[in-house]
C-alpha cells in the first residue's frame, strides 16, 4: 500500500496554498475524503465521519477567501479528533462498549476540539484508539483495529492509533491525540509522522 498512500501537503504548506489560492478548501477536504474511501477499510483510522459537516465548513471557508475576507490560523485544514475527545455532532466511545456514546450529545465540545474548530479547523471526524484508551487493540470487540498504512498488517501503535494512521495516510493533515505513556509518540514513531506534545 505505501506506493498508494497519496503525497497531500504539509498542514503549514496547505494554509499557505489557501491563501495564496493555489488549492481550494474543498479540494483540500475532497483529497481527504477520497483517500478515506480508499484506504479506511484496510487501514481503520476513523470510528465515524463527518463527511458532509465538512464539506460545508469547506465551502464557508471557500467563500471568506473569494470575499477577501481574513482567515483563522486553521481555516480550511481538515483534522483527526481521538475518539475520547467529545464533539456534539457523532458518538464519544472511547473505544468501549460500557460507555454510552450518546454521554458527548450532553456535554457538547471538548475544549480542545471548540478551540480548533473556532481557529478553522475542518473536523473530518473521530479516530481509533485503545479502550478508554489504554492497552492493546481487541480484535473481539466491533470497533476498527488500526494499522499503519505502510504495511496494514502492523498496527498503528496506541493510544492515539488512527490520529496517527490517518495523518500518515493523508485522510486529515493533523490530528489531535492524548499521550500519557507515550500515546502519542509511539503512533507517531510506528506512522513516521512527526507529533507535539503539550
Amino acid at each position: 500500500m505505501s506506493t498508494e498512500v497519496p503525497a497531500m501537503h504539509s498542514l503549514t504548506d496547505a494554509a499557505a496554498a489557501l491563501r495564496n489560492r493555489e488549492v481550494s478548501a474543498v479540494e483540500l477536504v475532497e483529497q481527504a475524503i477520497a483517500c478515506a474511501d480508499r484506504h479506511d477499510s484496510e487501514v481503520g483510522v476513523f470510528l465515524s465521519r463527518f463527511d458532509d459537516r465538512a464539506r460545508e465548513q469547506a465551502e464557508r471557508v471557500d467563500a471568506k477567501i473569494a470575499a477577501g475576507e481574513p482567515l483563522s490560523p486553521l481555516d480550511g485544514i481538515p483534522l483527526g479528533i481521538k475518539d475520547i475527545l467529545a464533539h456534539p455532532h457523532g458518538p464519544t466511545t472511547a473505544q468501549s462498549l460500557v460507555l454510552d456514546p450518546a454521554w458527548a450529545g450532553t456535554v457538547g465540545y471538548r475544549v480542545a476540539v471548540h478551540r480548533l474548530e473556532a481557529a478553522g479547523g475542518i473536523v473530518m471526524g473521530k479516530t481509533t484508539t485503545m479502550e478508554f484508551p489504554i492497552g492493546i487493540p481487541d480484535p473481539d470487540k466491533p470497533f476498527p483495529v488500526p494499522r499503519t498504512p505502510w504495511d496494514p498488517q502492523c498496527w498503528a501503535g496506541g493510544s492515539s492509533s488512527g490520529s496517527g494512521s490517518g495523518v500518515a495516510a493523508g485522510m486529515f493533515l493533523g490530528a489531535v491525540g492524548t499521550d500519557t505513556a507515550g500515546s502519542i509518540r509511539i503512533p507517531a514513531a510506528f506512522n513516521g509522522i512527526t507529533c507535539g506534545v503539550r
